[in-house]
């Protein structure tokens, strides 16, 4: 069974047992695999064990400090980002990439692109968000196009990593192909860090031998 016919069968979203799978499950969700899947548990506990519920080398972990207060997030937040979005062209799934500026004003954080995504040439545009930020981590707000031609539009909400150095979220809006759509996103200071960061909060392999924008891996094998 894929990933996702496990998930669907135990009742936890697709990322949750991926999450599961990679030793960064949490008990809950053990016991619900034991109850239908007691083979499958086994193994994944084991894992779950030897990794000790610890993050991959090299990515960033929960155990790094928090070195930022209330204010020194806010500040972390303001700059240059790097973008990869999940969305849809022509009923196709794609992943775009953008640069983003970030700045406070106003109390809000708004963002916009540098320009389109290359990648996204009949569905990309110029766009800006308002985002509210809660409780230190929480970013959610409404984006819209500069461009009034576009009428792509939508609400966004995301998390900040506790490190400062990446977020990852999700959006739901109209879009070139759809009235209602929704799809993942991950930001992050260093562009080269994107599809790490897809695979690790999504678990979406990014094919490396296809270029961004174009088709997709998911990891639905178990």
């Amino acid at each position: 069974m894929s990933q996702g016919e496990v998930a669907l069968v135990i009742r936890v979203n697709r990322t949750t047992y991926c999450n599961a799978e990679n030793g960064r499950g949490t008990p809950s969700v053990f016991t619900k695999i034991e109850d239908v899947f007691p083979d499958q548990a086994d193994r994944i506990r084991k894992a779950w064990e030897q990794k000790d519920n610890r993050p991959e080398e090299g990515s960033e972990t929960e155990d790094d400090e928090d070195m930022f207060g209330s204010t020194g997030r806010r500040r972390q937040l303001a700059g240059t980002w790097h973008a990869l979005w999940e969305t849809t062209v022509q009923g196709e799934t794609v992943f775009n990439r953008e640069v983003l500026q970030a700045a406070w004003k106003r109390g809000r954080l708004e963002v916009a692109n540098d320009e389109p995504s290359p990648e996204n040439p009949e569905g990309g545009y110029r766009w800006h968000a308002e985002l509210e930020f809660a409780d230190n981590c929480y970013l959610f707000g409404t984006y819209h196009p500069l461009d009034s031609e576009v009428s792509s539009k939508g609400t966004m909400f995301a998390v900040l990593h506790r490190s400062g150095k990446s977020i990852r979220g999700k959006w739901v809006g109209c879009n070139y192909d759809s009235e209602i759509m929704s799809g993942c996103f991950v930001f992050s200071k260093t562009r080269d860090d994107l599809a790490r960061l897809m695979k690790r909060e999504f678990c979406i392999d990014i094919l490396s031998e296809s270029p961004f924008g174009r088709r997709i891996e998911d990891r639905r094998t178990t």
